[in-house]
């Protein structure tokens, strides 16, 4: 009887000690939502279809990501550039990957997968990809639904999330 009430004690002890959980919430964003806030911005944002190829291990890991969270990570970026007749342009361009970090949350992207990525220009003519922790700058395998969604806002067409 006695060991059943220590290690229930044992038990309610280790509940209050550990605190809360603590999870990050973020609400899913919309590629055209996305090219709204892009085209309203005061930067210059370019609209890429295509790859990334940089090292991975230069982004924040959950241990230390917000001491890392202010590395600048030079990416390769070979795809399409958005113009007014779509995807048609080629471009390789130098893009630095910027990931922040909320607590143990880092922006993160994976090298050579297919995304449709929002990059704004700095002032010194460098392109810049942010890497937030909730996404919404870049999106994995656009479906052709959503890339023709992006080519019709650009024409000055509808663009609207939920069309």
């Amino acid at each position: 009887m006695f060991l059943r009430v220590l290690l229930a004690f044992i038990l309610s002890l280790n509940v209050v000690l550990a605190g809360p959980a603590v999870a990050l919430s973020c609400i899913v964003s919309d590629p055209v939502q996305t090219f709204q806030i892009a085209a309203n911005s005061s930067q210059n944002y370019s609209v890429l279809l295509g790859q990334f190829d940089f090292n991975k291990q230069l982004l924040p890991d959950r241990e230390h990501g917000p001491e890392q969270a202010a590395v600048r990570i030079p990416a390769q970026f070979q795809g399409l550039i958005l113009s007014r007749n779509g995807f048609v342009t080629p471009v390789t361009q130098q893009v630095i990957l910027q990931p922040s970090c909320l607590s143990i949350w880092c922006g993160a992207i994976i090298p050579d997968r297919r995304v449709l990525a929002f990059v704004h220009q700095e002032p010194d003519g460098s392109w810049q990809l942010n890497l937030n922790e909730c996404g919404g700058t870049f999106y994995y395998d656009p479906s052709r639904e959503t890339l023709e969604k992006i080519v019709t806002c650009m024409q000055g067409g509808p663009c609207s999330p939920d069309q």
